[in-house]
């Protein structure tokens, strides 16, 4: 429920032994602002309760696309032929 947080998509291995969370953010500024809220600071304190381990990637989104045939957190940049 923080401003600028769009949605998150999460992928589980066959083994159920490797998570994969993506969560996107409007802007750097609203991950910025997120990473100092003090319940993620709590939560990243505990971290151990709920994973073996992390590892975080930030990375902006340069382009989206794809043929349309699902809806997706970021925009269809392609243009119709």
């Amino acid at each position: 429920a923080m401003p600028g947080f769009l949605g998150v998509e999460v992928w589980v291995s066959e083994s159920g032994q490797r998570r994969n969370a993506t969560y996107y953010w409007a802007s750097l500024e609203d991950v910025q602002a997120f990473s100092q809220h003090p319940h993620h600071l709590e939560a990243k304190r505990q971290y151990a309760r709920w994973y073996k381990g992390f590892h975080i990637v930030i990375s902006e989104v340069v382009r989206s696309y794809g043929d349309g045939a699902f809806a997706h957190l970021t925009p269809n940049n392609r243009v119709p032929a």
